[in-house]
């Protein structure tokens, strides 16, 4: 290979260089210029993009006074995913200064209402309630602990998972060592038991269903799904079985 061979590859890897460091340095004089937001899910919910907002300017690295460079995503991605009411997030950002920020919320399963009030989502992590939206989800009545959250998110999500009785669980609560439910289009208590057998019970509970639909007269006040193979309904002091 000749010198002016050599030459020439010596020059385009200066230009190279010298056309890297000056980008370099250009980027390090753009600020963040704009945000774009993507919040799910899309409709209402507990977040906004002015709360996302507000939440980054509290944020030790505010995105509006810091060259890009200087933005450490990563530390404000940690920063937005502390918050409670924030499933996940990420931000990333493009040359031309733009950061999009997406944020995921998490979405209620249950409220509990009792010492403390609060919602479970759907691996029963607990987090606050809002000012500005409020979810129709089923109503805890007491203060279960951890394991109970856990039993409560399994029941509710059973329910959820029907298409029959998807949206008739309106209220739970203990009795005893007794879960107690209380549904929608129907007016009698639904003694459920321990947190176990949901899916047979939850079988047993639509059979029972729909024979007070066949038969509107009859007046049942709470209903035992605690045994084996039959259902144990109650009127007053009358009480009746209902074989499977």
């Amino acid at each position: 290979m000749s010198w002016r061979t050599l030459s020439f590859f010596g020059f385009l890897v200066l230009l190279w260089g010298s056309l890297a460091f000056v980008t370099v340095q250009r980027n390090k004089v753009i600020k963040i210029s704009e945000l774009a937001f993507d919040i799910s899910p899309k409709s209402d919910g507990f977040l906004t993009q002015e709360i996302v907002n507000k939440l980054l300017i509290q944020s030790e690295d505010s995105l509006f006074t810091r060259q890009k460079d200087m933005v450490d995503l990563n530390k404000i991605e940690m920063f937005l995913r502390n918050n409670k009411v924030i499933r996940n997030a990420e931000i990333y950002g493009s040359p031309q200064g733009k950061l999009h920020v997406r944020v995921q919320e998490r979405q209620a399963l249950l409220r509990v209402y009792g010492k403390e009030e609060y919602y479970l989502d759907a691996t029963a992590v607990r987090f606050p309630l809002s000012k500005i939206f409020t979810p129709a989800v089923p109503l805890f009545f007491g203060s279960p602990n951890k394991k109970e959250q856990k039993q409560l998110i399994d029941l509710v999500a059973h329910f959820n998972a029907d298409k029959i009785l998807g949206k008739e669980l309106v209220h739970l609560r203990m009795e005893e060592q007794n879960v107690v439910l209380g549904l929608r289009s129907f007016s009698f208590d639904v003694v459920w038991g321990a947190f176990s057998q949901n899916t047979t019970k939850l079988e047993k509970l639509k059979r029972f269903c729909a024979y007070m639909q066949a038969h509107p007269d009859k007046s049942i006040d709470r209903i035992d799904l605690r045994f084996d193979r039959q259902v144990v309904a109650q009127h007053n002091e009358e009480i009746w079985k209902n074989k499977k």
